[in-house]
């Protein structure tokens, strides 16, 4: 099966607007040209700062997929859109957030911007997916907005169809995964790139399951949507590629490619000029190349979108010209390495090209047996594509296929050369040939490094540069030998994986749900918490790690694992949600409220369930898990949403319940008192306030008459009000958790109460001291790189482990890293960044901030 997707124009989905949805390789956006706003492209995005949390929420369609593959089954095939779909939303670099909103009714009206994951009929044949954002078919005359200071097209509506029959495609599959993360780049404004990333077809992409984003889709995403500081850290290569006459070339793709991995590319503008922005700090060899052409099912070469001018017509592609390295040669030998800086561009970075009548090489992949490398692992001869080679082989074969490399007969054209860009590699002389139809065979010697590497082919004059050809690592792909039920220390259910070449840090996959490491044990199988799914469930296992391998790469299908239960049917849409309830069942537009949700059969787990409403204009702010079967969560309305009714749906690991008409959307009330999430502590500002803290509300028409205000039923007393806040004492017994906030006033108007989180006392630092174990003083101040030792109380109760991650301590205003905790005490290396003299320190687990404690710090 092509697994690519392709541009096509698709029916309307309104009646003034059009899906655009593309195929092939990464960082270019859907954008415009508007002489009102300068010369430069405009891009369409989701405008962050309209919604709530600068969240984008995708949502399922009830309507799932059928048939599917053997054993596979709808709650399996959620999991690994909601997998995938984390992968933009972990960008640190990206300001975006994206999460699962719920199931969702074909039909619903909602006037908050969204995406809509549905399966249809009408993919394409050969088609997997096809993903796209909604914009009037008059693109110039699209609103622009400048809110964020920087012109842009606002996104209000993206689509991911995928097909119905998914036979052929299982859910666990490497394609089935990287295919889901390249369409959601699609539905939040990424259009193709040519880097061999996931935004890339499925020709050249080389990414993996293990790590499905490539430094290209990194730097697209996080320029669309940038977090603070995002460029401070990475440069830029700005230039022109125009042909020999001097026009420039529109569409001309431009690829900064590191000898050492990272590879970045941009695509030229109408005038030939182009920049390429977050850029990683190194050397690069920088080459411009044609567009490939239409494949089958594409509209245009490369399946992008054109842009549009002022007056709404298309720009073109340039015609096809010769790709050449930087300064203009074919032979990668004789390019000149340009380096970038932080903070700094690397400028006039040109290119003067001749044309040619045709692009003849292009849509080149590789591909790789690691069963030929590690014939003892080998439980299945898989073709993985996007080869891997192990470092320090003298000989190790890449089987290759592409356009233009072959006759009509599937032969191997005389004069096809290959090389291996950098030193960490070479081809073996003479090793270029045919190996099978359509198909040759390269063998490489490979010395050092690790990550991906980059080949170029030639014949006949051209030439054609595939980024990521091959990735070399040091270890054999994981494999999972068996899967055992256990029992954790306290006696619940885990799992014991055991395997070759599992790591400390390698991650278990059941379906598209990750397991909770639990330990690894001396033997190196590691023990397990299985993700919460319905008695009965067989569920895929797959180890993954951090070199970018997986366990599928030597054993397809994987192994299974069953949950303890009756048989599980895989055809059952959803899980059977026996004795639901929600309440309130009605709520007016603009309000927020606490929505309780119980289910009888339940299985919920904090952390892992996740609750959605189908809608857009329905937002969860917040779940906390009281019971099995007993869960709350704070939602919030928008003001514009119209009245209709929507379902509820709760997705708990690998268990999804529904109910549908759960919930209907009133018209909103005339001056509705709101109290708007979340609720804060008014001495750290963060969403946990200890019993006898103050907490901090804020309330949208907050009535002048006399108030009223319970915590779990208990009596609060009210500081202030006023200004739209009310402060308030969290009052003594509130056990710690989510507590429910019930405000009344005098008048009897409805408030809908809301849930707000009761933390445990903050911790106490009581000393410090340095690795020389002594305490730290005047005399005795503390320098960088010093280990510091905390001695701290009430971190946690007594028997429970505490992550890193979860821990944050701050000196001076500079943030460290625990290296290491051991029940009351915590060290951390101490950062040349602090500055010299009486410092504040503070230790924060999750939003329990201690109080400040004082560290002398001398740097000289």
């Amino acid at each position: 099966m092509n697994w690519s997707c392709k541009f096509r124009r698709l029916l309307p989905l309104v009646a003034a607007s059009l899906l655009l949805a593309t195929s092939a390789q990464a960082y270019y956006f859907y954008v415009i040209f508007n002489g009102r706003f300068g010369s430069g492209p405009i891009p369409f995005k989701f405008d962050l700062n309209a919604l709530q949390n600068k969240t984008v929420f995708y949502f399922i369609s009830d309507q799932g997929p059928s048939p599917l593959a053997p054993g596979d089954s709808f709650a399996a095939v959620i999991s690994q859109i909601r997998l995938a779909g984390r992968q933009w939303n972990d960008v640190p670099s990206s300001d975006l957030r994206l999460a699962f909103g719920g199931l969702e009714t074909f039909g619903s009206t909602q006037n908050t911007p969204g995406i809509d994951v549905v399966f249809d009929d009408d993919v394409p044949p050969g088609l997997a997916a096809l993903g796209g954002i909604t914009m009037p078919l008059n693109a110039a005359s699209a609103t622009i907005s400048t809110a964020s200071g920087v012109p842009f097209v606002p996104i209000m509506r993206s689509k991911l169809k995928l097909r119905r029959d998914l036979t052929q495609t299982p859910s666990f599959s490497e394609a089935f995964f990287t295919t889901l993360v390249h369409e959601f780049g699609h539905t939040l404004g990424l259009q193709h790139t040519f880097s061999s990333s996931v935004m890339s077809t499925s020709f050249t992409r080389s990414t993996s399951k293990a790590k499905p984003l490539g430094a290209d889709d990194i730097a697209g995403i996080s320029l669309l949507y940038p977090g603070a500081g995002f460029l401070s850290a990475t440069g830029s290569i700005t230039g022109r590629v125009a042909y020999s006459g001097g026009d420039g070339v529109n569409l001309a793709s431009v690829v900064a490619i590191s000898p050492s991995g990272p590879t970045i590319s941009a695509l030229s503008n109408p005038d030939g000029t182009y920049r390429i922005d977050a850029v990683p700090p190194g050397q690069y060899y920088v080459y411009a190349h044609p567009l490939p052409p239409p494949a089958s099912g594409e509209l245009t070469p490369g399946g992008l979108q054109y842009p549009v001018d002022a007056s709404g017509k298309e720009i073109p592609v340039g015609s096809p010209f010769d790709t050449q390295f930087y300064p203009g040669t074919k032979d990668w030998n004789q390019a000149s390495a340009v380096y970038v800086s932080a903070g700094a561009s690397a400028d006039s970075t040109n290119f003067y090209v001749n044309k040619r009548s045709a692009t003849s090489l292009y849509a080149v992949s590789t591909y790789s047996f690691p069963s030929v490398a590690y014939p003892a692992l080998a439980l299945n001869a898989v073709a993985v594509k996007g080869a891997v080679l192990p470092v320090g082989a003298s000989s190790a074969g890449v089987y290759v296929t592409g356009a233009g490399l072959f006759n009509s007969n599937g032969g191997l054209l005389s004069g096809v050369s290959a090389t291996a860009i950098g030193g960490s590699a070479r081809v073996l002389p003479g090793s270029v040939r045919a190996y099978s139809q359509n198909y040759l065979e390269v063998d490489l010697a490979t010395f050092s490094g690790d990550g991906p590497r980059h080949m170029t082919f030639a014949l006949n004059n051209d030439l054609y540069v595939l980024p990521g050809a091959f990735t070399l690592v040091h270890n054999p792909p994981p494999v999972v030998t068996a899967v055992t039920p256990a029992f954790d220390d306290k006696g619940n259910r885990a799992v014991t994986i055991s395997g070759n070449t599992l790591q400390p840090d390698t991650r278990i996959l059941f379906d598209g749900a990750l397991a909770a490491q639990i330990r690894v044990n001396p033997d190196s199988s590691i023990l397990v918490t299985p993700p919460p799914a319905a008695s009965g469930y067989v569920a895929n296992v797959v180890a993954l790690n951090n070199d970018g391998q997986s366990s599928l790469y030597l054993q397809y299908p994987p192994p299974t694992y069953t949950y303890d239960g009756p048989a599980f049917d895989p055809n059952a849409a959803l899980t059977s949600a026996a004795g639901i309830g929600v309440y309130p069942s009605t709520i007016p537009a603009g309000a927020e409220a606490a929505i309780d949700i119980q289910i009888q059969n339940g299985n919920f787990v904090d952390g892992e369930a996740k609750v959605g409403f189908g809608s857009s204009d329905i937002v969860v702010r917040r779940v906390w898990v009281l019971s099995p079967t007993h869960l709350v969560a704070n939602v919030a309305v928008s003001a514009n949403a119209l009245p209709f009714s929507t379902q509820v749906s709760v997705s708990n690991g690998l268990s999804t319940f529904s109910q549908p008409f759960a919930i209907q959307l009133l018209p909103a009330f005339h001056n509705l008192t709101v109290i708007s999430g979340p609720i804060v502590n008014a001495a750290t500002g963060l969403t946990g306030t200890p019993v006898g803290g103050t907490a901090i509300a804020n309330v949208l028409n907050l009535p002048s008459s006399t108030l009223t205000l319970t915590v779990a039923g208990q009596p609060a007393t009210i500081v202030s009000s006023g200004n739209g806040q009310i402060s308030f004492i969290v009052p003594p017994g509130v056990p710690n958790g989510g507590a429910l906030v019930s405000l009344t006033d005098s008048s009897g108007d409805p408030i809908y109460p809301v849930m707000m989180n009761v933390d445990a006392p903050p911790p106490v630092i009581t000393n410090v001291i340095t690795g020389t174990n002594t305490a730290v003083d005047s005399n005795h101040p503390a320098h960088a790189g010093d280990l510091i030792t905390l001695f701290v109380t009430g971190l946690a109760d007594p028997g429970i482990a505490v992550l890193p991650s979860r821990l944050h301590i701050n000196v001076g205003g500079v943030d460290h890293i625990a290296t290491s905790i051991n029940g009351r005490q915590v060290q951390f290396l101490l950062s040349p960044n602090v500055p010299q003299g009486n410092e504040p320190l503070t230790i924060m687990l999750d939003t329990r901030v201690s109080a400040p404690a004082t560290i002398f710090v001398r740097n000289i």
